[in-house]
Order: C-alpha cells, then sequence, then structure tokens
C-alpha cells in the first residue's frame, strides 16, 4: 500500500539507521524521491524531522505523501499540534543525539530525552503556583533557563541574570565537528525567554545586589568551571578555546591532557586543520560518556589519522615545549607548540555561602553537581515544578 524509506543496519550502519547527528539532514528524503518517481503508490518520508520548516520542505519540495515522526515526538510530544497551529509556543527540537533515547534504552535507564525533562520521569504534571513569587535565576545554561521558563510557566516572576550570552557552555558544545544540530536547543531557549516576556540582565552580579531586589528565592545556575591538575611547569594552557573556528591553529603539535568527552572533541577538531594531535589520558580508556555512536565514529576518526594515545599515562612536568610523561611508561613528547587541559570540570557556585542564610538559595544544574545537559534540564525542571 505504501514505501516507508529509512536507511542502514542497526550493526554496520548505525549513523544511518537512528539518523544521528552525524549523517547530513535529508539524505533519506533525496532516496524517498528518487522512488517516488518510479513507482505509482504512496512514498512515507522519514528522518531527522524535527521542525515545522522540515515539514514544510517535504510537503511542498518532495511533495510527501506521509510523513513519519519519531524522536520528534519524544523532544515534544505536542509537535503536529503546534505545526497546525492548535497549540501554541514553538517546536521543542529533537538534536538527534540519541543520548537521552537510543543512549537510555541501551544503558537500561530507559527512554530518556536530553530536551525534553518529562520522558522518563514519574513528575507531578505542571501546574500554576498557589502563590505567585519573586524569583532570580543566576546563569543562563541549560539549568537556568530550563528553570526560568517552567518556573514563568507556572505563574512566577521570573528575572535571569547571564554575565556573557544564552546557552552558556553549550554554546561550545554544538562547535565540534558535525555537532552543528545542538545549537538548536540554544536557538528555542532564546525564542521562548523572548516570547515569555522574561527579563535578562547581562552582568555578573553579585550577593549584595541580589539580596538588594528582595526576592523570595534564588536560583544559582553557575556552571562549572576547568579542573585543572597540579602539573610541575604549566603555566600556559588551552581548555576549549580551539572549539572556536577563529582560534582554531594550523599545522601545529598539539597534546590534549584528558580522554574524556571535552578532550576528545576538540581533538577531532584540531584534526581537521592538520594539527598533529596527541592524547594523554590516566585512565585505561578514553572518550569515557560519549554517546556510542559519536565515540565510535569519533574514535575511528582519530585511528584513521593515527593519533597517538597515552592510556594509564599521566603528564609529570612541563619544561617549555617538553612534556615528560609517566604511568605505564616514561615517554618525553617535544617540539610541543600547544598544550590543552581536559581533565574534568568543577562546580562553580561562589555566590552560595554569601547567600544561603538570608534567603532560600538552590543550587542547580553543574553548579550542584558536574553531569550532562540532560541530567542539568532534568533537575532544574523538577525543582521548578515545586517552587
Amino acid at each position: 500500500a505504501a514505501i516507508h524509506v529509512s536507511a542502514g543496519t542497526v550493526c554496520s550502519t548505525s549513523p544511518w539507521f537512528f539518523q544521528h547527528m552525524f549523517i547530513p539532514k535529508g539524505r533519506t528524503w533525496e532516496l524517498a524521491a528518487q522512488i517516488k518517481k518510479k513507482v505509482p503508490i504512496p512514498l512515507i518520508f522519514v528522518g531527522r524531522v524535527n521542525s515545522a520548516r522540515d515539514i514544510d520542505l517535504l510537503k511542498n519540495q518532495y511533495q510527501a505523501d506521509f510523513i513519519a515522526l519519531g524522536r520528534a515526538l519524544v523532544a515534544d510530544p505536542d509537535f503536529v499540534g503546534k505545526y497546525l497551529g492548535k497549540k501554541q509556543g514553538r517546536i521543542r527540537p529533537c538534536l538527534a543525539c540519541s543520548e537521552g533515547c537510543l543512549g537510555g534504552v541501551r544503558s537500561g535507564q530507559g527512554l530518556g530525552c536530553v530536551v525534553n525533562p518529562r520522558v522518563g520521569q514519574d513528575l507531578k504534571m505542571l501546574t500554576k503556583a498557589i502563590q505567585s513569587k519573586r524569583f532570580a535565576v543566576v546563569g543562563a545554561g541549560l539549568a537556568g533557563l530550563e528553570a526560568a521558563l517552567t518556573l514563568k510557566a507556572r505563574g512566577h516572576e521570573v528575572v535571569l541574570y547571564e554575565k556573557e550570552k544564552i546557552g552558556g557552555q553549550f554554546n561550545l558544545a554544538w562547535l565540534p565537528p558535525q555537532k552543528q544540530s545542538l545549537k538548536e536547543i540554544i536557538d528555542y531557549y532564546t525564542y521562548e525567554l523572548d516570547q515569555n516576556n522574561i527579563t535578562v540582565i547581562y552582568k555578573e552580579t553579585t550577593a549584595d545586589e541580589l539580596l538588594a531586589e528582595k526576592y523570595h528565592g534564588i536560583l544559582l545556575a553557575t556552571g562549572a568551571v576547568p579542573d585543572v591538575p597540579p602539573i610541575k611547569g604549566l603555566t600556559q594552557y588551552f581548555w576549549a578555546e580551539f572549539l572556536l573556528d577563529e582560534n582554531l591553529p594550523e599545522n601545529k603539535k598539539i597534546v590534549v591532557i584528558g580522554g574524556g568527552l571535552i578532550g576528545i572533541e576538540i581533538a577531532s577538531k584540531l584534526l581537521d586543520k592538520s594539527n598533529e594531535v596527541i592524547i594523554v589520558e590516566m585512565l585505561p580508556e578514553i572518550a569515557r560518556g560519549m554517546e556510542m555512536i559519536e565515540r565510535t565514529m569519533t574514535l575511528k576518526k582519530l585511528n584513521m589519522k593515527n593519533v597517538p594515545i597515552y592510556t594509564n599515562t599521566n603528564v609529570r612536568k612541563v619544561e617549555g615545549k617538553k612534556l615528560h610523561l609517566g604511568g605505564e611508561r616514561r615517554v618525553m613528547l617535544e617540539d610541543v607548540d600547544h598544550i590543552v587541559v581536559a581533565t574534568g570540570m568543577k562546580s562553580y557556585a561562589p555566590l552560595y555561602k554569601q547567600l544561603k542564610d538570608k534567603l532560600p538559595v538552590y543550587l542547580i544544574g553543574d553548579a550542584k553537581k558536574v553531569r550532562k545537559a540532560q541530567d542539568a534540564i532534568r533537575d532544574a525542571y523538577a525543582l521548578a515544578l515545586e517552587l
């Protein structure tokens, strides 16, 4: 009666099968369009359909007979209603990251979603607060943004403080190769802040300023900062600056200390500019915490580029352009142009001690505990339901 066109297999080409962010959007649409020219029965188009723009394109350019939605309905169960104009609000976009959905199922935790905090959670429904209060949210990363919007939806007055730009450190998350789709959640939050008339004050606020405003409560979403190990001689180093195109060096020898998620993503981007990259990790494995498909494809890239990876190894000291490694074996790396330190993050909430005895203060996101984006959004939402 109809032909549903997807691509790939779970085992051999899982990025295609799951339409992961590492696969360019629209490839399955093009395949379906080719088949549509040759057969008389309806074609069902599928694959990373996550916006009203996608629906319009499939209807108008491809003349799709049917359009199938999958993860888009996990990210936003009201996707269809919003597209048809029967529900208000912008569609909360699926990021095609497979972190919460595929990753949650594979890990045994059950279906989840990075951007939708209700999925897989036994949370009470969002209802209007009995008493409208005035809250300050300090930090406009993912946790702060979700908290601010949820508090506003419950009828509270919210003032959001941000010293730099909306999105916080998640503005770095979409900069590694093939992860541009992650920016869509920042665009969503930015739009919703404006639509909900939430006041955003762009400054690094102080405890005295917050106390002077007489808020009923303050949510600290000030994130985390790099946790730099005490390596002798380490005085000049970079963190995630190289993820920005304008800072990206070319044809340099660069040592990345730390083989976790951030370190591996920085290494991957550095390779795109013909840099010689070396990874040093003190634990037995690298790419811990990476989503499965991203991990597989990124490690394949590192292998194809013959990136030296020293596991069970640490940097004992730095002497100019020389790095002395210890651990399983003693190695000296010479003629190193740059050092990247990606050895983890630590919570940053300097205002907490100054405020905690004077009014209700809540830590959310990485300011409470360094975890993943999904945890930050979910925990901020759950807290906002209770205030």
